[in-house]
């Protein structure tokens, strides 16, 4: 599967893409950036996991990124506007250049936190602290009884008591500044100094954390695949750049998250975006703006009103600047995690702000002209998908039989994206590959296996070459089978002693594949077999001979049975002794045959001494008589009398098999 991160999924309608392929980015001539998966999430209260207190204490469960503001701002904040009719949260200092209102709305806001200590939830957070220097005399108001929290209290002093010491609503000044002094800030309810002060724990806001996962989701809702084509008033697709004041359509595919990709220059030259459908929760629009800065105007947007504010956000992934300076009221939330956002026009933003700083208002006499932000949080869920770039790619080695390891042999798939490893490690198993074609091969592993055809799920494999193509998921295989050759079994006659030959007998084997013949055959020489117990016997050749045991090379022989297994090459013979007594075992008509009762051995009478005679006096191989042999066993017999003072040579007839 690929080792892109994925989240929950939906998918996007492919006939969305209702200009065709030539259209990217919602225009033509507009380039979309490599894609992720996203969603769905609200990509404004996208649940964070706030940084976990000291230990021992219990990790802080997670809690929305935005912490219910309306206006979420990484640092510094600076009010020369008219009002928020929401709340208000910053991580770095606060200033203002006009009287301005926060949570000025009348109907009841989106909750915030209620901090420890507290009964009323916070409406306006300042994470560092307060800058009066450029306040003059206004007084910023924070109404609707919401409480105030600022982190460094040496830039301010709260109030809750007049000069005359008296119960006032809370307030604050620059330092050493009375109750009554301005500028200054001040409440509608009753709240300690000390309540201000408190610092508030990162279980309710956590700034730091939540802009870097604004910023990861800003990058991803980037890459979303555009879905909405911007047309005339013909209907005819709108082609990059705009010429200022254009207009244009957007259609929307109900039920689906619908996505514009519009570079800020032609979004600032567009003098309506028309909606001939209305964005809803189930249908919300997604406009993302590419470009690293963002510098003009807001189109008129007929069709979408306060109702569909929420359900619209313009995402700035890569912007690090966006000032708007004039137009209409911009009907959705501005998502630039990474920007400092400067709203210079005498027009409203109706919905969330989320922002690197936050500058509100050109400045001038207040009142004149709205500049307020109002109170439309975003509340859709934004989900994307896109068709996969690369694909996945496992190399599988089998192995039947034997006693090697799939581990032994080295895989490997050369192509766009080459990839080596062993059998089951990380580096051919799910790899990510680009797309194309793939050459399969092994290297190393025992000399004794055979190796079959790569075989691929997932993808076709011909002559080794696997095609693999963007999305594929392919796992290709190859077997290497232990080369199970034929056992060879060959059986031998060997003759001590006598006149008969070696081919005199017929030896035999029975088992799995029964050979018999004489030795020398064919049939018993080198013989093909399968696996198995063999059963060894003779039989026919001349009386008068002994027969001892079975010995075998190459396999293991117990009595009369000889193991076979695959692969070996095994050599039984049998030793077949001429008799002592019979008088025709000895070596030929020189009196051989009247010494010839040595091989009953052991004795140490004339019988025992035979044994010279008889027993070496034939050639193993051939039966040939040897004279040699046979005089030594006379001479041997001779001394043996001598020694014992025998008066007499008595044979004995022993028949013996050596076992």
């Amino acid at each position: 599967m690929l080792s892109r991160p994925r989240r929950s999924i939906t998918l996007i309608a492919a006939g969305a893409l209702t200009a065709g392929s030539a259209i990217l980015g919602g225009l033509v001539g507009v380039v979309a950036p490599a894609a992720a998966d996203v969603g769905p999430v609200n990509p404004v209260r996208v649940p964070i996991t706030p940084t976990p207190p000291p230990p021992p204490a219990t990790p802080y469960p997670a809690h929305p990124a935005n912490s219910g503001f309306l206006v979420f701002i990484e640092r510094n904040v600076f009010l020369n506007a008219d009002e928020s009719e929401g709340t208000l949260a910053l991580g770095g200092n606060l200033s203002f250049g006009t009287t301005y209102n926060v949570e000025a709305g009348g109907t009841t806001p989106t909750p915030t936190f209620i901090a420890p200590g507290d009964t009323v939830p916070t409406s306006l957070y300042v994470g560092g602290g307060m800058n009066f220097a450029q306040s003059g005399g206004n007084i910023l108001r924070v109404l609707n009884g919401g409480y105030a929290k600022v982190a460094n209290p040496s830039t301010y002093l709260a109030h809750d008591v007049d000069m005359n010491n008296s119960p006032i609503d809370w307030r604050i000044t620059k330092p050493a500044a009375a109750a009554e002094a301005t500028p200054r800030i001040e409440g509608t309810s009753r709240q300690t100094p000390a309540s201000i002060g408190t610092p508030v724990p990162s279980n309710l806001i956590d700034i730091p954390t939540a802009f870097k996962t604004y910023r990861g989701l800003s990058t991803d809702l980037g890459t979303c695949p555009n879905t909405v084509v911007l047309t005339d008033d013909q209907g005819a697709p709108l082609t990059s750049p705009f010429a200022t004041g254009t207009r244009g359509h957007v259609e929307l595919v109900p039920g689906q998250t619908n996505v514009l990709t519009i570079t800020a220059e032609d979004l600032s030259a567009l003098g309506e975006l028309t909606y001939d459908d209305e964005p809803t929760q189930s249908s919300p629009l997604l406009v993302n703006v590419t470009g690293s800065s963002f510098n003009g105007r807001m189109p008129n947007s007929p069709g979408a009103t306060s109702a569909q504010a929420p359900f619209i956000l313009y995402n700035f992934p890569t912007a690090t600047t966006v000032t708007v300076t004039g137009g209409d009221s911009l009907e959705g939330t501005i998502y630039a995690p990474r920007a400092d956002v400067l709203w210079e026009v005498t027009q409203n933003i109706e919905g969330n702000i989320i922002g690197t700083s936050f500058t509100h208002g050109p400045g001038g006499p207040a009142g004149t002209t709205p500049r307020e932000v109002h109170d439309f949080p975003f509340d859709a869920q934004l989900s994307c998908s896109t068709p996969p770039t690369q694909a996945e790619l496992t190399l599988v080695k089998v192995v039947d039989g034997g006693d090697a390891d799939a581990g032994d042999w080295e895989l490997s798939a050369s192509g766009p994206t080459p990839i080596t490893g062993a059998s089951g490690d990380s580096t051919v198993t799910d790899a990510v590959v680009d797309p194309g074609d793939y050459t399969l091969s092994e290297s190393g592993g025992p000399a004794d296996y055979t190796a079959g055809d790569w075989s691929c799920d997932g993808a076709e494999v011909v002559d080794g070459v696997v095609s693999v193509e963007a999305g594929d998921d392919v796992t290709c295989t190859i077997v290497n089978t232990f080369d199970l050759a034929d056992p060879k079994l060959t059986l031998i006659k060997i003759v001590s002693g006598g006149t008969a030959s070696p081919s005199d007998w017929v030896l035999s084997a029975a088992g799995p594949t029964p050979i018999s013949g004489a030795t020398g055959s064919t049939p018993v020489t080198e013989a093909e077999v399968l696996p198995g117990d063999y059963v060894l016997s003779e039989s026919g050749g001349p009386d008068g001979y002994v027969a001892r045991d079975w010995v075998c090379t190459g396999a293991t022989v117990v009595g009369d049975t000889v193991t076979v297994d695959w692969g070996d090459d095994v050599s039984c013979s049998i030793i077949n002794t001429a008799d002592s007594g019979g008088g025709t075992g000895g070596g030929g008509t020189d009196g051989g045959g009247t010494g010839g009762g040595g091989t009953s051995g052991g004795t140490s009478d004339g019988g025992g001494s035979g044994t010279a005679s008889g027993g070496s006096g034939t050639l193993a191989a051939t039966g040939v008589d040897s004279r040699d042999s046979l005089a030594a066993a006379v001479f041997l017999t001779a001394l043996g009398m001598a020694l014992l003072g025998a008066a007499r040579i008595r044979r004995t007839r022993k028949t013996r098999s050596v076992r």
